[in-house]
């Protein structure tokens, strides 16, 4: 372990983000350190803010715990060094799948909100069941660590898959009221050609960040004039579950005691790299008022540093209402808030029922120089996690496409990473309540001017149904 003070050593801070390493120490015992990741690429016409120093600060802490430390290769971007008597192994297995050491990955001290644009609907997606190598990405997915670590995915022990979809069909029997009748879990599992494949829609990811705070500009999507709406105190069962990246750009939902779900986007630089783990805490409410006071300072969690971050094996940084999302392991004992059970059901049956969201919007007026932020709670700064508020809404479904959902109901910046869900048996708290999908983004093909109004687009995200085989063999 090193000292916040001698990891300070290796960045010098000021104004315009100027970082020099000032040594490179020691190097992974029995590997050889190799960059051959894509680098974040920052141009001049894309937005883009240095990590605010009490993030930077936190994160070296946070680092420095760890036993690792920074060398920067130019003035923005580091890798993570292990120190010396730390060694990393050629491989290790994790559950159901074992990984192969790919080197440490690059992050970056500037990071770059996600961008609108264009995504063409892929002509097949992959079920578990049709190709579970490929489904899994073998040879091809990634995930990096909080030692800077980055794993490629060798193999999948697929009998453990199987026996723990088993368990966990099981578990959601146990614990949650009204499950579906088995007749009703018959969502396609093998591969499924896209009645639109081919077709291009704009999207807009549902994130933000404190690079696009300046100005008037629209942060809220109304579908058929049906709005967002402040949750009511007390949190009830379902909005306990939606927890918020502290830096404001996301929310997640909880799958599991300790793992929480959201968009790949929101834990990924435009490249579809993950971000350095350390960087990143998680919020919650917990049992307390959602509605909550300006100064109420909630509980924030860092990811796990040997789970790091796992991201869909497609996911490559550009726009994809299909691949858009990832897992992350809190460094908790366990939070009391529960979690969400991924629907197996068909898509008629999703289809038959109201559609909810929630998670924690921002309100994008009275910016000043990209550095404040007034929630409805009132104005703080963006690295502050006072006065957070959780909005929802009700709609519908509009249509269930392969791999991917299209609803019509309102969203807004910040619910990206925010749970989709019905509630097949009644009222949602004492019947039981389902995730249909990842909210994810924004369709402004058919949006009026400044994109407030998209009464002819959707809001998507990847469908749970496609996406559940993964995220329970990932969140063991």
């Amino acid at each position: 372990m090193i000292s916040l003070t001698e990891a300070v050593k290796y960045v010098k801070y000021g104004k315009a983000a100027l970082l020099l390493p000032l040594a490179l120490g020691a190097s992974l015992a029995g590997c050889t350190a190799e960059h051959d990741d894509a680098p974040t690429t920052v141009t001049a016409d894309e937005p883009a803010t240095a990590v605010s120093e009490p993030e930077r600060q936190a994160a070296l802490q946070r680092e420095a715990e760890l036993g690792v430390r920074r060398a920067y290769r130019n003035d923005v971007e580091y890798t993570l060094e292990l120190l010396a008597g730390m060694t990393t192994p050629r491989e290790r297995k994790d559950g159901v799948n074992t990984w192969v050491y790919d080197g440490q990955q690059t992050f970056s001290d500037v990071r770059s909100p996600a961008k609108p644009g264009p995504w063409q609907v892929p002509p097949v997606i992959v079920g578990y069941t049709g190709d579970p190598d490929r489904y899994f990405g073998v040879g091809k997915a990634k995930m990096v660590d909080g030692y800077g670590r980055r794993w490629v995915l060798k193999s999948v022990d697929h009998a453990l898959v199987q026996k723990m979809v088993a368990e966990y069909d099981d578990d959601v029997r146990r614990q949650f009221p009204g499950t579906p009748r088995e007749a009703q879990r018959a969502a396609p599992t093998t591969f499924e050609y896209p009645e639109d494949a081919g077709q291009v829609y704009d999207l807009q990811p549902t994130s933000w960040d404190v690079t696009i705070c300046a100005g008037d500009g629209a942060s809220i999507w109304n579908h058929n004039n049906d709005d967002l709406n402040l949750m009511p105190a007390p949190a009830n069962e379902v909005a306990r579950k939606i927890v918020w990246l502290g830096s404001g750009s996301c929310s997640g939902s909880m799958v599991d005691t300790k793992w929480l779900l959201t968009a790949a986007h929101c834990v990924t630089d435009s490249n579809g790299n993950a971000v350095n783990p350390s960087t990143l805490k998680w919020c919650t409410m917990e049992n307390l008022d959602e509605n909550i006071q300006p100064g109420h300072t909630p509980n924030c969690y860092s990811v796990d540093s040997v789970a790091g971050i796992q991201v869909s094996p497609t996911w490559t940084g550009a726009n994809d209402a299909v691949s858009d999302y990832a897992v992350l392991k809190l460094q908790t004992n366990g939070l009391s808030v529960g979690w969400i059970a991924l629907t197996a059901d068909s898509d008629g049956t999703v289809d038959n029922h109201t559609d909810y969201t929630k998670g924690y919007q921002r309100k994008n007026y009275n910016c000043t120089n990209n550095t404040v932020v007034k929630f409805v709670g009132g104005p703080t700064t963006h690295e502050s996690y006072n006065g957070r508020q959780m909005f929802g809404a009700s709609g519908d479904v509009q249509s269930t496409p392969s791999g991917y959902m299209k609803y019509n109901t309102s969203t807004a910046l910040g619910i990206s990473g925010g749970p989709h869900y019905y509630c097949p048996n009644g009222p949602c708290e004492t019947g039981g309540h389902w995730m249909s999908g990842v909210q994810a983004y924004i369709s402004t093909n058919t949006c009026s001017a400044g994109g407030t109004s998209c009464l002819g687009g959707f809001s998507s995200g990847p469908k749970a149904s496609t996406i559940r085989a993964w995220v329970i063999a990932q969140t063991p």
